[in-house]
């Protein structure tokens, strides 16, 4: 019995792992939708002000102008997580994630693909070997923000590799609970390689391809698998120890 543990652990570890790299793959080129060739459309217009409560928080947003993008998501934040302590994308705020994408000229070769990438709570950073390769002007990290709980649902389950459509508005806004309205600006502009950032309250989402749902899904299986041979290993152990 003690022999079944030791191996369950180690092939749910390994199962873990495994689908740890598969759930952050990049699809191939000829798997590449038309629509993530193309640039972002903007359609500026009058400052709107809107101002509404969301979970008890007082919300103000500053609209300025209609925004659609659809590109391939090369990484994203995990608010989520148990080891993140977050503020900003709690389940209280309006903010939910951010979501790196790459589009346009990005795609022609396989800078999406060889390209490092993460996200930290608030930015997109690439790096080597590919970085010089990158057009700086074809990514960008977006703060999504919504107060439409089914919406908020569907960003939460976007995943590497997918390829998607937001449809919105660019905005600035600020939170009451952060003592006062602190604005978090519109488009804030990237340096070396750190990419550009875009504040933008979603109104729609496409998913075109998502190739890795099943490994993402997959995944979470070995990490309940993984704890839960943890357990009975350290169970048997006790056991043994004591009898």
């Amino acid at each position: 019995m003690w022999n079944f543990a030791r191996v369950f652990l180690m092939a749910s570890l390994l199962g873990w792992v495994v689908t740890c790299v598969l759930m952050t793959s990049q699809p191939p080129m000829d798997a590449l939708y038309k629509e993530v060739h193309a640039a972002p459309v903007q359609k500026f217009h009058p400052q709107t002000n809107r101002e509404f409560t969301y979970k008890g928080q007082k919300i103000k947003l500053i609209e300025m102008a209609d925004y659609e993008i659809a590109g391939i998501v090369v990484s994203h934040n995990d608010p989520g997580a148990w080891y993140r302590m977050d503020m900003t994308h709690d389940a209280r705020s309006v903010e939910t994630r951010n979501i790196c994408l790459m589009w346009g000229a990005n795609m022609l070769k396989n800078i999406y693909r060889d390209t490092p990438v993460h996200n930290d709570d608030t930015a997109c950073v690439f790096g080597s070997p590919s970085v010089e390769d990158i057009n700086p002007d074809d990514i960008a990290n977006h703060r999504l923000l919504t107060d439409n709980d089914a919406l908020r649902q569907r960003i939460a389950n976007i995943h590497t590799g997918d390829q998607i459509i937001f449809k919105g508005s660019l905005v600035s806004y600020g939170e009451e609970r952060w003592g006062g309205h602190n604005t978090v600006n519109v488009v804030s502009h990237g340096s070396n390689d750190i990419a550009r950032s875009v504040t933008l309250l979603v109104t729609d989402l496409t998913i075109l391809y998502s190739p890795n749902e099943r490994w993402a899904v997959t995944n979470q299986i070995f990490l309940f698998l993984s704890f839960t041979a943890a357990v009975l290993c350290l169970g048997m152990r006790f056991l043994n120890a004591n009898y």
